[in-house]
């Protein structure tokens, strides 16, 4: 028995030191009826001693789900696609409006204030995360300050 529950134990430890990665503050804006795409923001910490690759990102709420980073170019802002992206150990990358976000196209409804967006991270170690990212209003610039919930 004591030997079984050791075990079990030692599992569970190394899965939860597994994954010290971690999408906090995730947040997104509203979408008007007409618009099916959407900018997502939040931050991605890796606790881990070591680098994590972060090569898709899916959802079911939406057909695709891309990293983008904005880009300015004589005069114009446009997005460009990022392949991956690396986040050293140690390290927060920060995904905020006018530089690196997720961008989901082909949302699947309109998105209201106080709504979560589910996605999944998937990484080159092999490692998935299930996060989410609360709703905000048309007009936010930064994480809701609103007190709702989505199971992060």
């Amino acid at each position: 028995m004591g030997r079984t529950l050791f075990f079990l134990l030692f599992c569970y430890c190394a899965n939860v030191s597994a994954y010290n990665i971690h999408f906090i503050q995730g947040w997104l804006r509203e979408t008007p009826k007409e618009s099916s795409s959407a900018a997502i923001y939040g931050r991605l910490v890796n606790n881990s001693e070591r680098s994590e690759l972060l090569e898709s990102i899916r959802s079911e709420q939406a057909t695709l789900v891309m990293l983008h980073r904005t880009v300015r170019q004589q005069g114009m802002v446009g997005m460009k696609h990022l392949e991956s992206l690396t986040i050293a150990p140690g390290k927060t990358i920060y995904l905020e409006p006018g530089g690196s976000h997720f961008m989901a196209i082909g949302l699947s409804e309109t998105l209201v204030e106080g709504d979560c967006f589910e996605l999944i991270l998937s990484f080159r170690s092999g490692k998935e995360l299930k996060v989410v990212a609360k709703v905000g209003s048309i007009i936010q610039v930064e994480y809701p300050r609103k007190k709702f919930s989505c199971l992060e």
